[in-house]
C-alpha cells in the first residue's frame, strides 16, 4: 500500500497542514470558552465583582 503512494505528496503536506491548524484554532476557542464559563460561573451568581458591567 505504502508503495502506490506518489513521492510528491504536496497535497497530503497540505492537508495535514490545514487540519493541525484547523485543531489548534478549535483548542484555542475551547479554552477562551473555558476561561469565560468560568469566569461567569465564578462571578454571576453573587452579581458582584462584574466589571464589565456599569454599577
Amino acid at each position: 500500500m505504502a508503495d502506490e503512494l506518489p513521492k510528491d505528496n504536496a497535497g497530503y503536506k497540505t492537508m495535514k497542514r490545514t487540519m493541525i491548524n484547523c485543531f489548534g484554532s478549535f483548542c484555542l476557542s475551547m479554552a477562551g470558552g473555558l476561561m469565560l464559563g468560568s469566569w461567569e460561573l465564578y462571578n454571576r451568581p453573587t452579581n458582584e465583582r462584574q466589571w464589565m458591567v456599569p454599577l
